[in-house]
C-alpha cells in the first residue's frame, strides 16, 4: 500500500481541496473516516507543545487500535485559514513527527473548517462506496474561540452534513464540538453558548466543554477522541448508529 495521497477538490465550494488515498489501494471491507479539526489561531499560541500532545495521543491510540488497519484519518488545523496536516490515510501510515508543525498564530475560521471536514467526508465516503467499500463516518471540531474569519456560513455545513445523513454513503456518522477554554477567564461563558449555539445550528450530534488546554484535559480529549473513532469503527458493517461520547467525562 502506497503511502503517497491523492488531491481532490470539493465540487462547487471554491478553493476548498483535500487528500486521500485513493480507494483502489484499499484492502479491508470497510473503513471509518475519521477527521480531527484543531484550532491553531493565536489565542492558543502559548499552548503549542499541548496541541502537540494532543494530536499526537489521538494518533497514538488509534495505532494500538485492534481496528487500525480500518481506520482512515484526516488532520485539518485553523486559523486564517484552514491547513491540512494530512488527508485520509490508514493510522497506521501516520508519523506522529507530522504533528510538530502545529504554530498558532491569527484568526479564527472555524466554519471553514468545519466545512472542510464535512464536505470532504461526503465527497470521500461516495468514492469508497463507488469503490464497493462500506463506510461510517466521524468527525470531532476542537476549538476556544467564536469564527471571525470564515467565508462559508453555517448553513453550507449543516446543507453538506444533511447530505451525508440523507445518503446511503455512510452507515452512521457522529460529531463533536468541544469547547477548550480557561473557566476563569471571563468570556467563558459567552464562548461556550455560541459554541453551543453554533453546535445546534449545524446539527453537530453534541457540544462538549472540555476545560482548559491544560495537560489533563490534553490526554482525556485525545484518550476520548480515539477511543471514539475506534468504537465507531467497530460499529461499521452492524447497522447501528455510533456510540456517542461520554461528555460527562469532563
Amino acid at each position: 500500500m502506497s503511502d503517497q495521497l491523492e488531491n481532490y477538490v470539493i465540487p462547487g465550494a471554491g478553493n476548498f481541496t483535500f487528500s486521500a488515498i485513493n480507494p483502489e489501494e484499499l484492502e479491508e471491507l470497510g473503513y471509518t473516516v475519521a477527521t480531527v479539526v484543531l484550532d491553531e489561531s493565536g489565542s492558543l499560541e502559548y499552548k503549542k507543545d499541548l496541541l502537540i500532545e494532543l494530536l499526537k495521543t489521538v494518533a497514538e491510540g488509534l495505532k494500538k487500535s485492534s481496528r487500525a488497519e480500518s481506520i482512515l484519518l484526516r488532520v485539518i488545523t485553523f486559523n486564517y485559514d484552514v491547513r491540512e496536516i494530512h488527508g485520509f490515510k490508514p493510522v497506521t501510515q501516520i508519523d506522529l513527527n507530522e504533528y510538530n508543525q502545529i504554530d498558532p498564530d491569527g484568526r479564527t475560521a472555524l466554519i471553514d473548517a468545519m466545512f472542510s471536514a464535512v464536505a470532504s467526508t461526503y465527497e470521500y465516503a461516495k468514492k469508497l462506496e463507488d469503490d464497493g467499500y462500506d463506510a461510517n463516518a466521524c468527525i470531532y471540531v476542537i476549538t476556544d474561540g467564536m469564527d471571525n474569519e470564515s467565508k462559508k456560513h453555517a448553513r453550507d455545513v449543516s446543507d453538506q452534513l444533511a447530505k451525508i445523513k440523507a445518503g446511503e454513503e455512510v452507515e452512521s456518522i457522529i460529531t463533536a464540538l468541544f469547547g477548550v477554554n480557561d473557566p476563569t477567564c471571563g468570556w467563558t461563558q459567552e464562548v461556550a453558548q455560541a459554541l453551543s449555539e453554533l453546535q445546534a445550528e449545524i446539527d453537530f450530534t453534541e457540544y462538549i466543554e472540555a476545560g482548559d488546554v491544560d495537560k489533563k484535559n490534553v490526554g482525556k480529549i485525545g484518550g476520548v477522541v480515539s477511543s471514539s473513532i475506534t468504537s465507531t469503527s467497530q460499529a461499521l458493517g452492524k447497522g447501528g448508529p455510533s456510540q456517542q461520547l461520554p461528555s460527562k467525562a469532563f
